[in-house]
């Protein structure tokens, strides 16, 4: 069986409104090189088996089925185990891929790197909704950005460095399984050292942070080769309405023991907030890399959970901020309230830029119409020959 370049791996729960749509847009791709592992832990398959029919015979489509209610960890972990290429792309049912990834993963190939990050490109989807009216102005819109096709050589170690200092608030450029490319080789390296891809609560950034402790080095390219889906019934739908937060024993997504192994300097809940600085320390944890959390930016995390969490968690905000002695609870309020005012005058910037001069985009229907457009657009610039020819000067 001749191995493919590329596995597309998506770990998918009753989404099947997004997902059809993905699935059949990238089985039209002409091109071999690929397999799309679908990994579905949906209460129920039969919405999907048109699309299962209509595909059959096309090998490039794996599907796995069960029923049996698992965590996001174990679903997305079982889905990167199927996986069978040379290189790895974690997406969501509602993300998107361009036919160029496929270029990417050759020339990864040829040069022997080992992970690829990009400039991922971004669409809300037409049935999101939103808390802020404003944002409604996102909806069925790609998010337009000009392009260079210059290729970096990031560092791991610095990256992973802001994560932890600004309380792993963003995962800047570091290495990453999701919306990213990476060498099978290296997941399977991660795997056999910690027994997950995932070490953490959550895949995104379990995973991101545990990758820096086993990449030699890796490359960003600025190009759209994967699109950020925002979709009403995923993860960012939910956080647009301010759903995304509740009780962590009550998430079905999470794994049986966060709880009980949750860190006491993190507010006993969860939210986007919080659940990235607990994937961030129990991937540094997983990976040897405790030192890592000496460095944690708690008073950013603790601003971010302040202003974007409801109103009845900020007793465990303040609890957790305790934990760090009497002394230390008082000095972190100063860092704490600069770092709210800092986030409010951001959120404001924007909104008033967003009200003045609108939001700069191209309108579609769905991420099948996303997807045919920066396609198109990557052909014409001729910026992936830049970025990926024999001769190209972004060359790493």
């Amino acid at each position: 069986m001749t191995t493919p370049l590329l596995s597309i791996v998506v770990p998918t729960k009753d989404r099947y409104e997004t997902l059809t749509i993905l699935v059949n847009r990238l089985m039209l791709w002409p091109d071999s090189r690929f397999e799309l592992v679908i990994q579905d832990n949906s209460s129920d398959n039969s919405a999907f088996q048109m699309v299962l029919n209509q595909h059959r015979q096309d090998a490039r489509l794996r599907y796995a089925f069960s029923s049996t209610p698992v965590s996001a960890i174990d679903n997305c972990d079982a889905a990167v185990a199927r996986a069978r290429g040379t290189f790895v792309c974690f997406i969501g049912d509602d993300d998107g891929l361009v036919i160029q990834a496929l270029d990417a993963a050759a020339w990864m190939e040829r040069r022997g790197i080992e992970a690829l990050i990009c400039n991922v490109a971004s669409y809300t989807w037409p049935d999101m909704e939103h808390s802020v009216a404003l944002n409604h102005m996102l909806n069925g819109r790609l998010i337009n950005s000009d392009y260079s096709g210059e290729t970096t050589s990031p560092s791991a170690e610095d990256e992973l460095d802001k994560v932890f200092r600004s309380g792993a608030r963003s995962m800047f450029n570091m290495p990453r399984l999701y919306h990213a490319i990476v060498a099978r080789q290296v997941l399977d390296r991660l795997r056999q050292a910690t027994g997950t891809c995932f070490p953490g609560p959550v895949p995104d950034m379990a995973n991101a942070v545990a990758l820096c402790s086993f990449l030699t080095s890796y490359v960003h390219v600025d190009l759209p080769l994967i699109i950020s889906g925002q979709s009403r019934k995923s993860m960012s739908g939910k956080n647009a309405v301010r759903k995304h937060q509740g009780e962590i024993e009550k998430e079905p997504s999470l794994p049986a023991a966060a709880a009980e192994h949750w860190d006491d300097r993190v507010p006993r809940y969860w939210s986007g907030p919080t659940i990235w600085a607990e994937a961030a320390i129990k991937g540094a944890e997983a990976t040897g890399r405790s030192d890592m959390v000496t460095r944690f930016g708690f008073a950013a995390l603790y601003a971010g959970c302040l202003v974007y969490n409801q109103r009845k968690y900020w007793p465990r905000i303040v609890a957790a901020m305790k934990t760090h002695g009497g002394f230390r609870f008082l000095a972190l309020w100063p860092a704490v309230l600069w770092h709210v005012a800092a986030i409010m005058a951001l959120r404001a910037k924007i909104l008033i830029t967003k009200k003045l001069f609108g939001i700069d985009g191209t309108d579609c229907p769905d991420m099948a119409a996303v997807i045919d457009h920066l396609e198109a657009r990557l052909t014409e610039s001729g910026l992936m020959q830049r970025s990926f020819g024999p001769s190209g000067p972004g060359r790493p």
